[in-house]
């Protein structure tokens, strides 16, 4: 997916007219634009998709919004946002009913609308919320959702290195219910996965829950990998696609047993959640 198409044949002729299409499109469309400028993996992007509705300004603008809005890609992260939610609101409920405060951490938040949303419908509040993110972007409009929720009081978003391991395992107090979501199929070097993970191993209690995300297959990763630009410097986005066993081997490695999964009707994204040794 890496590797240049041969110069001027119909692929590559394909895929560049494609490109050219999107920065077209963007002239007139909300989502578009967004993926324009912060990259079609950014956590701006994925705002959007989580609001779900055409925000463009005119009727060309809307029906592009529409469209791009129900690409199967977007359709199973808006389930995948669900099964998040789910299983958070599941183990934040196993964990109050033995009586141990729920404090959360999210390495990887983007805006932190999936978390803030499940915090909204869990039984009791929890005693913290930890959101980080690398990105300036993401920590300011995550910090402005936190206000509007009126969670100021127990939640913080500041900017962090997900896998810094020094620096995670540095948080304190100690956390029992961690998410990474949406971010490990951005990379492809396992020796990175490893090196979040070993954080986050220190980062959760003894007992705790790390919820984590795998993409085991994408039907558009060509489509996505010449025609769509990251977040990383505008570079193709190349996704990473791991089987389950291979994710989860790597979480247990790092300390953790696997104990629940959910995934989309399309075979796309898992929600697992495995719990610290």
């Amino acid at each position: 997916m890496s590797t240049p198409l041969p110069a001027g044949s119909l692929r590559d002729r394909y895929c560049k007219m494609a490109k050219a299409n999107l920065k077209f499109g963007s002239r007139f469309s909300t989502g578009l634009k967004i993926g324009e400028d912060t990259g079609y993996d950014s956590g701006s992007t994925l705002d959007f998709v989580y609001r779900n509705r055409p925000e463009s300004q005119g009727v060309v603008g809307n029906l592009i919004d529409r469209q791009y809005l129900q690409a199967i890609g977007w359709r199973g992260i808006r389930v995948r946002k669900t099964h998040i939610e789910l299983l958070l609101r599941k183990y934040a409920r196993k964990l109050s009913e033995a009586r141990r405060p729920v404090r959360m951490l999210d390495i990887a938040s983007g805006h932190g609308r999936y978390i803030l949303d499940a915090v909204a419908a869990f039984a009791q509040r929890p005693a913290s919320v930890l959101l980080r993110d690398y990105s300036d972007i993401n920590v300011s409009a995550g910090q402005k959702l936190i206000a509007e929720r009126g969670l100021s009081d127990i939640a913080q978003f500041v900017h962090g290195d997900a896998f810094d391991t020094a620096s995670l395992a540095a948080i304190e107090p100690r956390v029992n219910l961690a998410v990474v979501s949406g971010l490990y199929e951005l990379f492809n070097d396992n020796d990175l996965l490893r090196r979040s993970l070993a954080g986050l191993q220190q980062a959760v209690e003894q007992g705790g829950y790390l919820v984590y995300t795998c993409q085991i297959w994408h039907p558009q990763q060509e489509f996505i990998a010449r025609a769509l630009t990251s977040h990383r410097q505008g570079d193709a986005w190349v996704m990473r696609m791991r089987s389950q066993a291979e994710m989860d081997a790597l979480v247990e490695q790092a300390g953790f047993r696997k104990v629940d999964q959910c995934i989309d009707e399309f075979g796309i994204f898992t929600v697992a959640v495995a719990q610290k040794l």
